[in-house]
């Protein structure tokens, strides 16, 4: 399962990600940069997770307890990127689109660094920022989350190997981020 976000030329890092509206993830083959899974870890962030080999994944995320539905599993935090959509593959390749032509690198140990993807994954990317649990996650199994839905691009693929019966072989971006208002809707709402 390799794949990348797509390139976007010129990385133009904005401010770090702390509001819910950006959110960001990994992605299934690669070690996010300069990761190191050993590296001192806040307890109060990886309570309950650990870094692990994914078979032939590389490096995923693990539960180390019974994590319910809809429980919170992490909080993705990073440097925010903005590019237009460009049809070369290359940079990008763990971050998570936020808002049309918006993305966040993840911090390199954090666990969302590490989340990999599954075409029927155990958690999702809600209101942003939060990674919460679709269903009981048990001590011992992977986190997995679907990056179809955390990537709008129309030129970002990925071939998936993730091994469920429902495996769709290629990831492309299914994500709709709601449009900023353009100054002609803004003034439109406002009439009302």
């Amino acid at each position: 399962m390799t794949g990348s976000k797509g390139k976007r030329n010129k990385p133009t890092p904005a401010a770090p990600a702390r509001d819910a509206r950006e959110k960001a993830t990994s992605d299934p083959d690669r070690e996010p940069r300069n990761a190191d899974p050993k590296a001192p870890r806040d307890p109060r962030v990886w309570s309950g997770l650990d870094v692990r080999r994914a078979s032939a994944k590389g490096l995923g995320l693990f539960s180390t307890t019974l994590i319910a539905e809809g429980q919170p599993i992490a909080t993705v935090e990073g440097t925010v990127m903005v590019f237009d959509y460009d049809e070369e593959p290359g940079w990008g390749e763990t971050w998570f689109g936020v808002a049309p032509g918006k993305w966040i690198e993840p911090h390199p140990n954090s666990p969302p660094a590490f989340v990999n993807h599954s075409c029927e994954p155990n958690a999702q990317v809600r209101d942003g920022t939060r990674i919460l649990a679709l269903r009981t996650i048990h001590p011992g199994e992977e986190i997995t989350i679907d990056y179809a839905l955390t990537e709008e691009d129309p030129h970002w693929t990925m071939p998936c190997s993730c091994g469920s019966r429902r495996c769709v072989r290629l990831v492309r971006g299914a994500a709709k981020f709601a449009q900023p208002p353009t100054a002609k809707t803004a003034s439109r709402t406002r009439a009302r």
